[in-house]
This record gives C-alpha cells, structure tokens and sequence, in this order.
C-alpha cells in the first residue's frame, strides 16, 4: 500500500492521542452532565425555545463521547496489533465534527443575541456573528460529508477544509468575547455593587471566549503541523465540550447575579434624580450631575423606559418569563 493512502503509521501518535483526548473529554462531559442538571432545575422559567436549545447542544455532546469511545473500541479492541486499520477513518471520528459543528452554532447564536441585546441591537455586529457562525457550520458538515464518503481521501480533504472552519470558529470566538465585553462596560453604572457585577460578566465572558478560541487554534496548529496524526481530531472532541461548558456557566451564573440583585434590592428599572446642592460638599458645580436609583415597587416589565440597567437584566434573564421575575422581585422586597 502506497504511502498515499496509509498516511497514518505511528500509534503513539494516533491511538495515544485520541486515549488523552477521551479522558480529558470524558471529565469535562461529567462536569458537563452536572451543569446540565443545575440548569434545568434552577432555571425552568426560560423560555421553551432556549430550553430546547441547551438539550439539543447537551444531546450532540453525548453523541460524539459515545462515538469516541466507540473510535477507541474499533482501533484497540476489534482491530488490535492490526495497524493496517489505522489506514482507514471509523465513521465515528467524522460524524464529530457534523455534531460539534451544530453545537457550535447553536451557542455562538446564544452568544449573539446576547451581543444583539447589549449593544443596543445592533444588525451590523449581530448579522456578522451569525454569518461567521453559519460559515463554521457548513465547513463543518462538508468535512463529515467528505469524510463519510470516502475515507481514504479524508485526510487531504481534511487538511484543505478543516483550518478555515478551525480558524472561523476562533475568530468568531475572540469577536463575540470582545464585544460582549465592550458593550457589558458600557453599560455599567454609578453603582459600585452593579458595577461589580458586571465586572464579573465581563471576566466570565473573557474566559469563555479564551477558552474555545485557544483550542480551536491548538487544533488548527495541529493540523498544519502534524496532519498525519489524529491530534487535531482529539482536540476536536475537547472543542466541543468546551463550547458546551461555556454555554452552560454562563447560564447557571445567572443565578449568583439575580440573587445578588434582589438582595441588595437592586431592581430593574432606572430613574434618573437630580442631586441636590446640598448633597454635596463645597461649591465645585461638576459634583452636581444624575444620580441614578432603582426601586422595586416600581417595576413595569411590559412598558420598561430605555435604560442600560434594562438591557443588563434582559441579559441575566436570556429569555425568562417576565411574571416569574417580578414575582421575585416583589418577593424579595416582601419576605414576609
């Protein structure tokens, strides 16, 4: 068999690499399996749709764990001291990147309406996220259809279509971190504890964002650097835990904030009051400027003023429902 078609000889370099990656991937699915849990039971009032969403991304995530056990069963237990096998890509090492390529998609679409909510909807930073998102997602399910295909071919067709779809998917990790995290500072306040939380959304946003885009790189840099092994396909696996996990954290740490928010009695609304002369010290006019304040008994969902504390609250809430809200508002202010 020419060297063409049996790119792949060293199995330390192959099978050694997937088992890494599998353990790896198999913490991270249990870290993933206990956010999941939290998710659905602290937060059954979002929407259907986001419910949906999360199930659909968790379901894709099992998928591929099952079918990268199954890669190392066909190579270590059926095909063993059988290196010939190697030559040949399992189906189940294709199918991945169809399935992460969808869970990919479905959260940077989170993401970006998340970015379409702080930035006061702007179409032109939106449009492009989700456009770069769809990109990502089509290569993705190109390479598992050439994959599936032809097996023999998979390798020189994965080393033209893969990087741009690894390269994609960073970029557009790096811009939705980086929006997110200049459109959250712009819309902090002259409160320091709202402040604080933002402060958090902001470094939780960073991390995340740091997170998937360094390893998409990582296997984007393995596989122009060591196209013969399955590196890049192992770092593949781990992308899209990550991409779930990232997800998921910043859906359970809404709670942290809302319970801070009803707490401290930081409400939703904003209004703006004129402070006066004598709240102030000295004669210096510049002290006298808006101080903005909430209330909790004033809350208007359905009729809500423009007001970057409101956009900082849809945010927190993604797609809750309004009456459980206020309800929890009133609550807190009531605890009796």
């Amino acid at each position: 068999m020419s060297d063409s078609t049996a790119p792949i000889s060293i199995p330390h370099k192959t099978l050694g690499a997937l088992l890494i990656g599998l353990i790896v991937s198999s913490v991270i699915y249990g870290i993933t399996c206990a956010q999941i849990i939290r998710y659905y039971q602290r937060f059954r009032s979002d929407s259907t749709r986001l419910k949906l969403a999360v199930g659909v991304v968790w379901l894709s995530e099992t998928a591929s764990q099952v079918m990268m056990i199954y890669a190392l069963y066909y190579y270590l237990i059926r095909n063993r001291m059988n290196i010939l096998a190697l030559v040949d890509v399992n189906w189940s090492l294709v199918v991945p990147f169809g399935t992460n390529g969808l869970a990919a998609l479905i959260i940077q679409v989170i993401f970006a309406r998340q970015v379409y909510i702080m930035s006061s909807k702007n179409i032109y930073i939106t449009g492009f996220i989700y456009l770069m998102s769809i990109a990502q997602f089509v290569l993705a399910v190109v390479v598992m259809t050439k994959g599936l295909h032809s097996a023999y071919a998979i390798y020189d067709r994965f080393k033209v279509l893969a990087p741009p779809a690894f390269a994609i998917t960073a970029a557009n990790d790096i811009l939705i971190a980086l929006s997110l995290s200049y459109f959250l500072h712009t819309h902090k306040s002259g409160i320091a504890r709202t402040n604080g939380i933002v402060n958090r959304l902001i470094i939780l946003t960073i991390n995340n964002g740091a997170l998937s885009s360094i390893l998409a790189f990582a296997a984007l840099i393995c596989l122009l650097t060591v196209p013969e092994t399955m590196v890049s396909i192992a770092m593949n696996f781990l992308l899209g835990k990550a991409y779930t996990n990232t997800l998921l954290a910043s859906l359970n740490w809404r709670q942290n904030s809302r319970d801070t928010l009803l707490q401290q009695n930081i409400p939703m609304m904003r209004r703006p009051r004129t402070a006066s002369k004598s709240t102030f010290s000295g004669s210096d006019k510049s002290s006298q400027r808006n101080v903005y304040y909430w209330e909790t008994n004033e809350l208007d969902y359905e009729n809500p003023p423009p007001s970057p504390r409101r956009a900082l609250d849809q945010y927190l809430y993604v797609s809750g429902d309004k009456s459980d809200r206020a309800d929890k508002c009133a609550n807190s202010t009531n605890p009796g």
